[in-house]
């Protein structure tokens, strides 16, 4: 990614943050109550931890596209549309789980994968 594309996603963070702070009810993030900045860092946290739970969510919930990513599957376009469009139902996302494992990927001898022993 380009750095301009990092600055403006870390700018939409603080944002964000700052806006969910500011959304809970509570006294002003900066000035608060007893003027300190307890409630910004207190809120802060919370945005970061919940962030790593969506991230975590995400790998979990993409997990039979990355698998199709990983072994180079020959039908990764369509387990990646099943997985997104579908892996909300149990079953949608078990199929795509299952399909990724299949062996439908392009024969690759040991060497080829793994590289030379040399």
């Amino acid at each position: 990614m380009k750095p301009m594309k990092f600055a403006v996603l870390g700018v939409i963070l603080v944002l964000l943050s700052v806006s969910l702070a500011y959304a809970d009810g509570r006294p002003d993030p900066i000035v608060g109550i007893e003027g300190d900045l307890s409630h910004v860092i207190s809120s802060a946290m919370w945005f970061v931890q919940n962030m790593a739970l969506f991230g975590i969510g995400a790998v979990i919930y993409l997990a039979p596209t990355i698998i199709a990513m990983i072994r180079s599957h020959n039908k990764l376009a369509q387990i990646a549309a099943l997985n997104v469009f579908l892996g909300i139902i149990v079953v949608g996302w078990i199929g795509a789980l299952i399909w990724s494992f299949t062996g439908n990927v392009p024969p690759q001898s040991f060497l080829d994968r793994f590289g030379s022993t040399a």
